[in-house]
């Protein structure tokens, strides 16, 4: 429904080609538009009988007056309110012959649809978390979750690994708390740390393992743990820290071993931070 441009003008000509003018007498230029080949809506453009109906219509001014002096008049803001395919505009004077001009109405384009405003309509980009990969003036599709559609989108983006799409009709998509990660694109959550891993950063990948003398306690830890005096971990990745054993001890924190007993000396409980002298 957008005004032609250029705009339209219309001059009056006789037979050798010059400009008609009559002096003091105005003439009238009617506008109007019939209906050609109709994209997706035929029944608007043929009867149920196959007859062509003059079923599309013209925006702004469809009359105009030619001043007898002036010899031509201009149909500013006239646009045509049609579906998509081909129509023809028709300018009429009485007693001559009409002047008839084809006029393209053309599709929306991908990432667009039809917005309709009153009796026409207007190509308009797919709004962010819609997209559309075809001509035409069907609506948009909202992007599905693990995915998402800037505005205007042809596709939709798949999330990138460390981000997640929670749900459909998203703009952009969520970055993986501390604590969890994603190794996939196009997912809908992200995985919790496991047990003896950890991550404290976001938009991750993969979570780390837990140093030998600390201990990943539970799943979607931004930390791991140091062993606690009086035990250790000798191995990566453990979720918990191991007791000395009876005859051991450990007196430092974020051990791997235990310290044996030295001769004269003993540790008569597990969990020993240190070794007692033995009585004489």
């Amino acid at each position: 429904i957008l005004p032609f441009f250029p705009e339209i003008q219309i001059t009056v000509v006789d037979y050798y080609g010059h400009v008609v003018k009559r002096k003091n007498k105005a003439t009238t230029v009617v506008a109007t538009a019939t209906s050609g080949s109709c994209l997706y809506r035929p029944d608007v453009c043929f009867d149920s009988s196959g007859e062509q109906k003059s079923s599309q219509s013209l925006s702004g001014k469809t009359v105009q007056e030619i001043s007898g002096l002036v010899g031509y008049t201009n149909f500013s803001g006239l646009g045509i309110r049609g579906w998509p395919g081909n129509h023809s505009i028709i300018f009429e004077v009485i007693g001559i012959p009409p002047l008839k001009r084809s006029v393209n109405v053309e599709d929306c384009a991908e990432g667009t649809f039809l917005q309709i405003h009153g009796s026409g309509g207007t190509c308009t980009a797919c709004p962010a978390g819609w997209s559309k990969n075809s001509t035409g003036i069907h609506s948009c599709s909202i992007c599905h979750a693990g995915k998402f559609c800037l505005e205007a989108s042809v596709w939709p983006t798949s999330c990138e690994r460390g981000t997640f799409g929670p749900r459909p009709g998203l703009r952009e998509c969520n970055e993986c708390e501390s604590g969890y990660f994603q190794n996939l694109v196009a997912q809908t959550t992200c995985i919790p740390c496991p047990k003896g891993y950890s991550q404290n950063s976001s938009r991750q990948v993969s979570c780390n393992e837990c140093k030998r003398g600390t201990e990943g306690r539970s799943m979607a830890a931004i930390m791991c743990f140091d062993c606690r005096e009086g035990s250790y971990q000798p191995d990566f990745g453990k979720d918990s820290c191991i007791v000395c054993p009876k005859g051991y001890a450990q007196n430092n924190i974020s051990s791997h071993y235990c310290d044996s007993c030295l001769p004269g000396k003993y540790s008569s409980t597990t969990a020993s931070k240190n070794c007692e002298v033995c009585e004489d």
